[in-house]
């Protein structure tokens, strides 16, 4: 930095501290922040959590998963391979038209550490609606090519699969490693759907309906072999030492259950039969990461927003106080580089609304979080969040990035506007409208809104992981945003970047 943008910088340094008002309602901002995150974070109880058999089960990777699904498999000790013809795969639908279905209605070959739900496993896999898939350890997918004939080889913890056309001729579709796949493991085929849901958003209200749906997946050729090669012949029995030869039929876990009242009763029944070697397994059912549920992390940051009104006041008045008082002659004197002076009110702002926010978002968090554990959002139903997770520390300090965004924007809409108001209507209009706006537009338009506009970087608070193979509506009203946390705050970036060349073109132009 040159001595004369030093110079600068503590200039408006002095200005800003030295104005009681300011520096009043910048510290009121973190004091709202504070008590709104906390009123917040008191809207809600949970009355009964349950008790760790309640719970979801656990997988290999720490995490709550579902793991519900139909599976026909026998014991596999050591390497070896499993092969199978999936020879159809339908989709079938409680209640509606037989020409719906459920896009991730799926059915495949699998190597699972044990039926018990949430145990290591590979899956080669084919979906009504969405290819062919490799998928290991719940959270894991990947696309492969396409096609009827399906094979697994294991060898130790590495996992390969095949993918034919003919059985004959074989293609690497990829190679994954299982987290904790014991030595003995149940090999299978297996089908599995999760509720079909219907979706309809107008205007204003949102209609979300379940109905029970259930894969069908037909197999033949379907063989166990020892070795882990992938020239284990198509139509091979059971290798020495490779699998007891028998099939056993297994319901793992429970699949989706709607509550009394919502939706049709299930009309399929789920199970498997074997005939001729023909496998037919009719499954329910999800095998994934838990939805996201309740942004615990998010909740707790409620008074972000309140906090950046009024830092948005703060920023607009920096600015324009200077052309209201005619201060702006005096400034233009003692330092004539428009620019400079542009650039130092920009930094000083954005740092003292950066660490001001930071801090009252570190006050706030714990305070929330305790009032939320105390209405019951503990474990084992909920996580338990503090400080020190990396993705708090995210939220944290990309929310406090973004108020100071805002800020700053507001200060160049001062300088292109040269009145408080205007400025502070134009930056509410572009963070604080698309926010209330999003509830009640339709999905798409809101999802837009919510890309497009400065209020996307409120995305930076979220916590909860999307999985694109586990999809779940993501709605505006529950605190879900279309971009990624970090990626998100390049929007506002962005719209401060344009905002602050038109200010500097602004301030060259006009007199003061």
């Amino acid at each position: 930095m040159s001595a004369v943008m030093f110079r600068q910088v503590r200039a408006e340094w002095t200005k800003l501290r030295s104005v009681r008002r300011w520096t009043l309602t910048l510290l009121a901002a973190v004091v709202v922040t504070v008590l709104v995150s906390m009123l917040g974070a008191s809207g809600g109880q949970v009355s009964h959590i349950g008790g760790p058999d309640d719970q979801p089960p656990m997988g290999p990777e720490g995490k709550r998963v579902r793991d519900a699904f139909q599976f026909v498999h026998q014991e596999m000790r050591g390497d070896g391979s499993v092969t199978a013809h999936l020879a159809s795969l339908t989709s079938k639908v409680d209640g509606v038209k037989p020409t719906e279905a459920e896009p991730w209605a799926k059915a495949g070959i699998m190597v699972k550490g044990s039926t018990k739900p949430g145990a290591s496993f590979v899956a080669l896999l084919a979906t009504h609606g969405h290819g062919t898939r490799l998928q290991h350890d719940f959270l894991h997918d990947k696309s492969v090519r396409s096609g009827s004939w399906l094979r697994l080889t294991r060898s130790g913890s590495t996992f390969t699969a095949y993918i034919s056309d003919d059985g004959t001729n074989w293609t690497k579709a990829g190679s994954v490693k299982a987290r904790s796949m014991p030595e003995t493991a149940q090999v299978g085929v297996y089908a599995a759907s999760p509720l079909h849901t219907e979706m309809e958003r107008r205007f204003g209200s949102t209609s979300i309906s379940d109905v029970p749906a259930h894969a069908v997946g037909v197999f033949d050729h379907v063989t166990v072999g020892a070795g882990s090669g992938a020239g284990v012949g198509a139509g091979s029995g059971a290798g020495v030492g490779a699998g007891s030869g028998a099939w056993t039929k297994t319901k793992v876990g429970e699949g989706p259950v709607l509550p009394p009242g919502e939706g049709p009763p299930s009309q399929v029944q789920d199970g498997s039969s074997i005939t001729d070697g023909t496998i037919t397994v009719t499954g329910s059912g999800e095998i994934g990461p838990l939805p996201r549920g309740m942004d615990l992390v998010q909740r707790s940051m409620q008074g972000v927003l309140v906090g950046l009104l009024v830092m948005v006041a703060v920023g607009a008045l920096y600015m324009t106080s200077e052309f209201r008082h005619g201060l702006v002659r005096t400034t233009f004197t003692t330092a004539p580089r428009r620019g400079g002076m542009l650039a130092a009110k920009s930094l000083v702002l954005g740092a003292t609304v950066f660490v001001l926010s930071a801090v009252g978002l570190v006050i706030a968090f714990p305070l929330a979080q305790s009032r939320m554990r105390a209405s019951g959002f503990k474990p084992p139903g909920f996580p338990k969040w503090s400080l020190t997770d990396p993705a708090v520390l995210r939220a944290i300090v990309g929310s406090a990035l973004l108020v100071a965004l805002v800020a700053v924007l507001a200060l160049a809409f001062g300088a292109i506007f040269r009145h408080s108001a205007a400025a502070i209507a134009v930056v509410l209009a572009i963070v604080l409208v698309p926010q209330i706006l999003a509830s009640a537009l339709p999905l798409g338009a809101s999802r837009l809104l919510l890309s497009v506009t400065p209020a996307a970087g409120f995305a930076v608070q979220q916590t909860g992981k999307s999985y694109s193979f586990a999809p779940e509506p993501c709605m505006p009203d529950d605190g879900c945003y279309p971009l990624a946390p970090w990626t998100s705050l390049l929007v506002p970036g962005l719209y401060l970047a344009v905002a602050l060349l038109l200010a500097w073109w602004a301030l060259r132009r006009r007199d003061a």
